[in-house]
């Protein structure tokens, strides 16, 4: 009974491990001195180190780029508050990521924080999306800015015009 109680649990930690490392999302686990206890194989490949990051801090790896994802690992193990934020950083290819990182303090059975779990999401066309959207609504606010300014001027001009629907000029005379 006692043999295959053990190979029921190592089924299971087989089934979660491969569960983790298929994940689209990069997960981490974090000592209290913020050194890597565990990185799924996208975290891996996030940082595109050369050295593996288990045993690790993230400055250690990446450098100044992962300061305020370290700082924030911090907060959240000295606070036992999770955090979830947006973090930007350069690629070795010079390309700019964008990820969503949820940051969750894990307890010891008398409550004490020991380690922080992350779980990291790449947004990166998200983002650029957005972006996108807010570049064409602020076009769009000027283009509209503009009709009016232009729409008051022949008002005031004492010209009278026709409007389609789509916004459209058809006609514009003269009142005289």
């Amino acid at each position: 009974d006692h043999k295959r109680m053990g190979e029921a649990l190592a089924v299971r930690e087989e089934e979660y491990r491969t569960l983790l490392e298929n994940l689209p999302d990069a997960v981490s686990r974090y000592d209290r001195q913020c050194r890597a206890l565990y990185v799924n194989k996208m975290m891996q490949e996030k940082m595109s180190a050369d050295l593996p990051a288990v045993g690790r801090r993230p400055t250690e790896l990446l450098g100044e780029s992962c300061q305020e994802y370290e700082d924030a690992i911090r907060r959240v193990l000295a606070s036992g508050e999770s955090e979830e934020r947006e973090f930007s950083r350069m690629e070795p290819t010079g390309r700019v990521t964008t990820c969503l990182v949820r940051l969750v303090a894990e307890r010891n059975a008398v409550a004490e924080v020991v380690s922080v779990l992350s779980i990291t999401r790449d947004i990166t066309d998200r983002k650029r999306m957005e972006d996108a959207l807010l570049l064409r609504e602020a076009q769009l606010q000027r283009t509209t800015e503009f009709q009016r300014t232009l729409l008051k001027g022949i008002a005031d001009a004492g010209l009278h015009m026709m409007v389609l629907e789509n916004g459209r000029i058809m006609h514009v005379y003269n009142r005289k």
